[in-house]
């Protein structure tokens, strides 16, 4: 099932189970792939993208157990992100959607502040990224532990999916976003405004080369070469046209 994955990130996806599982023992309801890993474009640059479901609530005790082992297989090899919701309170949906736990490598330098004082936190009210996540977890994710996704979690409504996937969009136009993330999420995101479904990044890019409107297609050939090898491409006008046509489309320029 994961034979696409080089073994070290499969080695990295396992450790990270045992350790979910670890600090969550019987309370810990599923564990789902979704992400690049799940749709069959892991590429070398890949992020492994997971969503925990526990029974009932994290503690601070928990929360900095689990902390503590995902800060140590961060980047080893790849990046993690990883959110833990309690399956209490998202029946029925409610979007944004609240979690007990989230991790990415942009909280790798809160993390280790948190573990250094007196309180750790690692919830939130409400994360709008989580409905672009569960619906691809429902559509396309792999159960790692507990039930198929479709019966874990309720649907998705297509207007909280959308509003997850725009909220998105309006990052990715800072200059700080890697560009090949920019130019493929650009694509996704104006193949998802268009046609009800759920896409990979790399399908995404694809499709848009067979537009016949959308400018900027030599970036985005670029784009998919790029991710295809690992590699980092400089922003340019071709990536500016591509976003600029987006964001008018979306009527958000």
């Amino acid at each position: 099932m994961l034979k696409f994955m080089p073994a070290d990130a499969r080695a990295q996806l396992d450790a990270v189970a045992n350790a979910l599982t670890g600090v969550l023992g019987e309370r810990l309801e599923g564990l789902y792939l979704h992400g690049s890993a799940a749709m069959g474009c892991f590429g070398p640059l890949s992020d492994i993208d997971l969503v925990g479901v526990s029974r009932g609530g994290m503690d601070e005790a928990a929360q900095r157990a689990l902390a503590d082992a995902l800060l140590g297989l961060q980047c080893a090899p790849r990046e993690l992100e990883i959110s833990v919701l309690n399956c209490e309170r998202i029946r029925p949906w409610v979007h944004p959607a609240p979690y007990e736990f989230h991790f990415s490598g942009a909280h790798v330098a809160r993390f280790k502040a948190m573990l250094a004082s007196e309180r750790f936190d690692a919830g939130g009210a409400g994360d709008p990224d989580l409905a672009a996540h569960i619906s691809v977890c429902r559509a396309r994710g792999i159960a790692l532990i507990g039930p198929d996704a479709r019966d874990m979690f309720e649907p998705v409504p297509r207007a909280d999916y959308l509003d997850s996937v725009l909220g998105d969009f309006d990052w990715l136009r800072n200059e700080e976003v890697p560009a090949v993330y920019a130019a493929l999420n650009a694509c996704r995101t104006l193949r998802l405004m268009r046609e009800e479904g759920v896409y990979s990044k790399l399908e995404c890019g694809l499709w848009a080369l067979a537009q016949p409107e959308l400018p900027g297609k030599g970036y985005v050939a670029r784009a998919l070469k790029a991710y295809g090898m690992g590699d980092e491409l400089a922003r340019d006008a071709g990536l500016d046209a591509l976003i600029g046509y987006v964001a008018r489309e979306l009527g958000r320029a």
